[in-house]
């Protein structure tokens, strides 16, 4: 077998990836005076909407006030600080309503913003008004929806590592087993030897999964040679570090190295694997079954490329 198997060859480099600046997927911190003026704007803005968008941004923003409101009698705020989430109650004739004007892009407010993301056991109907907010629907059942809202541009907006996410059905037999969340969050600031599974002729990393009765899933990560990627690198220790920061999408593991067979590659980009008829069958992964190397490696000297691995 090639060492290059699995593996994107030269003419197929990744594009380039880029962290967003500090904070940029953290929810802003405002004073008591920036809160009040930023709900004093967004009542300005919803008299140009009607029908169900008014009703439900306008509820929306008062249930946002109350929480507020809820904050300062809980404790006295100095500073700059975050909004308490706000869990928006709706009819589902008004959910229905604000789900449809998302899919057909409608709101009369100019420079309005509409996202929505189907996934495997959940969908997401976005809905980002200027000046007004955000109002996010998430739905995983008829009868188990969320809906938040956000008097800013949610990062929801943000291109995502989840936006065009393939979902493909397997069996399970086609990913059990090769479960290696463990080994690289055990690796801190090294480089994890991971196992690796197959599906048409392409390799991907298991980071982890759920399961429940016969339903079972995971997250299967593709990669690419170090030579390929275009963009920041990271051990574990040091895109959990990103993620707590904003600087990247908590969750989102492109740019983490990992060492494959002994060779050094870099995740790219997540597909979701699942079987609704599992078994519970489990089996070795291949390098289990060939003898994997250490589950932890720190950097030869002589590997380290010469922009290491960034923070």
């Amino acid at each position: 077998m090639s060492d290059q198997f699995g593996f994107d060859f030269a003419d197929m480099a990744q594009p380039a990836y880029a962290e967003l600046p500090l904070g940029g997927w953290l929810d802003p911190e405002y004073t008591t005076d920036e809160f009040n003026a930023i709900f004093e704007r967004a009542a300005l803005v919803l008299p140009a909407l009607s029908g169900a968008l008014a009703v439900l941004f306008g509820g929306a923003l008062e249930v946002a006030k109350d929480e507020h409101a809820k904050m300062l009698e809980a404790c006295e705020r100095t500073g700059a600080y975050h909004l308490w989430r706000v869990d928006v109650p709706a009819e589902a004739s008004l959910i229905e309503a604000f789900q449809a004007a998302c899919i057909a892009r409608e709101c009369p407010v100019p420079g309005a913003e509409f996202k929505a993301l189907t996934e495997k056991r959940m969908t997401v109907h976005a809905m980002y008004v200027p000046n007004l907010g955000s109002v996010v629907v998430h739905q995983w059942a008829a009868d188990n929806i969320g809906i938040d809202y956000y008097p800013w541009r949610d990062s929801f907006f943000l291109p995502s590592y989840r936006d065009g996410r393939r979902v493909v059905k397997v069996p399970e037999s086609v990913f059990a087993g090769t479960y290696c969340a463990d080994k690289i969050a055990e690796s801190n600031e090294g480089v994890a030897s991971v196992p690796v599974f197959m599906h048409e002729g392409r390799e991907y990393i298991n980071d982890g999964g759920m399961s429940y009765g016969t339903y079972s899933e995971c997250g299967g990560w593709a990669f690419c040679s170090m030579a390929d990627w275009n963009g920041p690198t990271y051990s574990y220790r040091t895109q959990v570090k990103a993620w707590d920061e904003g600087r990247t999408e908590r969750g989102d593991r492109r740019g983490l190295v990992v060492r494959v067979r002994g060779h050094l590659a870099v995740l790219t980009g997540e597909t979701i694997f699942y079987d609704d008829n599992a078994t519970g069958f489990h089996c070795a992964s291949r390098d289990e079954e060939e003898g994997a190397v250490p589950e932890e490696e720190e950097w030869a000297e002589d590997e380290i490329p010469e922009e290491g691995i960034e923070a």
